[in-house]
């Protein structure tokens, strides 16, 4: 098992954080599915780009709470290692 670095309250939280992150995004995956005859047949509508605009926002804007509260990096930091995927 790897030694840990961040507190029992830093890992419970980063796990929190990923865990809700993980869960928008099967979500998100599974709201972007074809919808079946069933499911127009009670009225259910695809989502809008509003709708899947905010849900992943609030995964980038988790993401980021994470790196920048429960891991300390820097503002810079994080900053600096987006621009390394982007």
């Amino acid at each position: 098992m790897p030694t840990r670095t961040l507190s029992e309250d830093q890992f419970k939280q980063a796990l929190e954080t990923l865990a809700k992150v993980s869960a928008t995004a099967f979500s998100l995956r599974e709201d972007l599915m074809p919808l079946t005859l069933d499911d127009l047949a009670i009225g259910a509508e695809p989502l809008s780009r509003e709708q899947i605009k905010g849900e992943l926002d609030s995964i980038s804007n988790d993401l980021t709470l994470l790196a920048l509260e429960t891991l300390g990096a820097s503002r810079e930091e994080w900053y600096a290692a987006n621009d390394t995927v982007q």
